[in-house]
């Protein structure tokens, strides 16, 4: 529809004889291939063009209202409308808008025996991350105040190592669990393998006395802790525990619980509570990777059959409890019939950034998906690439995906002479 004269002619051949009739509407003429311009401008970094081109759709919008309308009432609704919608367009010339560039944060080019995970950041800060260097030499790294550092988890306190860290809200504490994991490959049925722990305990990290703190509670042997994560108000830590079972024989009975304890940040403490949220001894599955919106009002989750490596298991899908009652809502658009593993929420709770192997049943890649205010999620899309192919030709899997809210710019000289010294 080119004119406002054409969609008067529409609305007349929706009304004139009161018949049901079947319409379909497109996009004001050119609007669609404009947008791709702006886009193309965008992407180009040049937010000058994109703000002309912009300007230009806005000005021939505006051009329809008086012909549309005849009172003042309407013609001034419409064009606050569009105003909201150009402006909205207009922020996006006012932010480093999406690329398909992928930038290395570090490598491990110097030593390609050692592998870099689970790393963690301070309320999706760029400038206070935690990650791990595993392998001979490897360790935690922290990379807080503009300074790289490897902390000595291993040789402070219980000399414990870290595994699955979270920071804290208030960015002193870091917390981890310490597990000692094995896997092993199997010889029938359809799985490949399977990762599971001898032992998880729950450690904490005070980044001002730079101490290991501990409770004993997280540290016997007749409970294994695992996944920890924080409250968005870091007054509660969330865990998933199990009883321990003979492993890997026993790796089907293995059921891992989400669990919560308050915490005292003041004194680096846990109370003395520790609430069920969800006993999967009673009521079936395994619970992993716990993670809370910022806005506090929901938990996200995987649930798979048993044991706390869901990545392996086929039948691993995502759960959603709202924690002011806790119901379990419905998250079934987010799943499939293949794995959903890990997962991390935007910086404002409205995105939700998750891994799957939906395309093939063996590499993991990056699906994102909208939550609206009332909770509700709606159908996931793959990570945007360049082309089409990328996705289907990569041979590689992406882990841990977590949003930011800015680029982390780590001194590689500095990481190599840490984890990676010259022999």
């Amino acid at each position: 529809m080119g004119s406002a004269q054409r969609m008067k002619d529409v609305c007349r051949l929706i009304t004139q004889d009161g018949t049901p009739n079947m319409i379909v509407l497109s996009a004001m003429s050119g609007t669609t291939n404009t947008l791709v311009e702006i886009s193309d401008y965008l992407y180009k970094k040049n937010p000058e063009g994109a703000n002309n081109v912009i300007n230009q759709l806005e000005q021939k919008y505006r051009q329809h209202v008086d012909e549309l309308y005849a009172t003042e009432e309407y013609k001034q609704k419409t064009l606050d409308f569009l105003k909201d919608e150009f402006d909205y367009l207009r922020s996006f010339t006012k932010i480093l808008f999406t690329s398909f560039e992928e930038k290395e944060i570090a490598t491990n080019r110097a030593d390609k025996s050692k592998c870099m995970n689970c790393h963690s950041f301070t309320n999706y800060s760029p400038q206070q991350m935690i990650f791990h260097v595993r392998g001979e030499g490897g360790g935690t790294a922290l990379w807080k105040d503009g300074e790289l550092s490897k902390l000595p988890l291993e040789t402070t306190g219980p000399k414990k190592s870290g595994t699955y860290p979270m920071w804290h809200p208030n960015g002193r504490y870091i917390v981890f669990s310490s597990n000692l994991t094995r896997q092993s490959f199997l010889s029938e049925g359809e799985k490949a393998l399977e990762v599971y722990d001898l032992q998880s305990d729950l450690i904490l990290y005070d980044t001002q006395t730079k101490k290991v703190l501990t409770d004993k509670r997280f540290m016997d042997e007749a409970h294994w802790e695992t996944f920890p994560a924080w409250s968005a108000d870091g007054k509660s830590l969330y865990y998933c525990g199990a009883l321990p079972k003979n492993m890997p024989i026993d790796y089907q009975n293995l059921h891992y619980s989400l669990c919560k304890v308050d915490f005292d940040e003041a004194t680096g403490t846990f109370g003395e509570r520790i609430d069920t949220i969800y006993n999967a001894e009673r009521d079936g599955g395994s619970v992993s990777f716990p993670r809370l919106s910022p806005d506090g009002h929901y938990l996200l989750y995987t649930k798979a059959a048993c044991a706390t490596f869901p990545i392996w298991h086929k039948e691993a899908d995502l759960k959603m409890l709202r924690l002011s009652d806790g119901e379990e809502l419905d998250v079934e658009i987010l799943n499939s019939a293949e794995t959903e593993s890990y997962h991390s929420w935007s910086s404002n709770g409205r995105w939700i950034l998750f891994s799957s192997r939906r395309l093939d049943g063996r590499y993991t890649r990056l699906f994102i998906a909208w939550m609206d205010e009332k909770g509700n999620i709606h159908k996931p899309f793959l990570l945007p690439q360049s082309t089409v192919e990328h996705n289907v030709l990569r041979t590689k899997s992406y882990n841990i995906p977590e949003f930011i809210k800015g680029e982390v710019t780590l001194p590689q000289k500095q990481l190599n002479a840490l984890f990676f010294p010259q022999k």
